[in-house]
């Protein structure tokens, strides 16, 4: 369920913090069975008990402050120690790669792209229709971004958090081989590997 925010500051303090509650259950009961089952097993735990609470409703409630969104990231942190049998504060960088998982903040990343995707492609309903402009709707020059989508200023901080600035952002500075994917599965393959390699350098 998502908590919307109650405040006048729109922070989703609340939802985050849920978050935080119902995936620590899931972590606690990693840490009791990490000597007791194989990693396979314990990832697929992660999978039923722990990701669907990180990824509902994600790329909305992640437009608020990183500091906001750390804790959550600290506890996946821990969830994959647990499953890969790692001490307190190792780094767990190529652990989520191995474990063919992705990390919060990239969480984020693949879910807005696969909705900017279908948008360029009109996979989405007809009321999404005017959400985004084309750089080609706005000028017909001969550039690297003309099939880009156009990205009006947003001048606060706080704006700039808002889901539409920042799938505008991410959509754009994808490499174009992603871009180009013909299919949604075949976008989230590529973008996948592509996030991926940050985890292993």
């Amino acid at each position: 369920m998502l908590h919307r925010p109650r405040n006048s500051r729109l922070t989703w303090t609340d939802h985050i913090s849920n978050v935080i509650r119902q995936g620590s259950r899931g972590v606690g009961i990693l840490s009791k069975l990490k000597t007791v089952l194989p990693r396979k097993i314990l990832r697929t735990i992660y999978i039923s008990l722990i990701f669907p609470h990180l990824s509902y409703c994600l790329p909305i409630w992640s437009g608020t402050a990183n500091s906001r969104l750390k804790p959550l990231q600290t506890l996946q942190n821990r969830a994959i120690r647990y499953i890969s049998a790692l001490p307190p504060r190792t780094n767990t960088d190529q652990y989520f790669a191995s474990l063919n998982l992705l990390k919060l903040k990239d969480l984020v990343t693949m879910k807005i792209a696969q909705f900017t995707f279908k948008w360029l492609n009109d996979q989405l309903p007809n009321r999404f229709d005017l959400f985004y402009t084309r750089n080609n709707r706005i000028h017909s020059y001969s550039t690297r971004q003309v099939d880009d989508i156009h990205q009006v200023p947003y001048r606060t901080s706080k704006s700039q958090l808002s889901f539409k600035f920042r799938s505008i952002q991410i959509w754009n500075n994808l490499p174009l081989d992603i871009k180009q994917s013909q299919s949604v599965p075949q976008l989230k393959r590529k973008l996948s590997k592509y996030l991926k390699l940050s985890y292993l350098n």
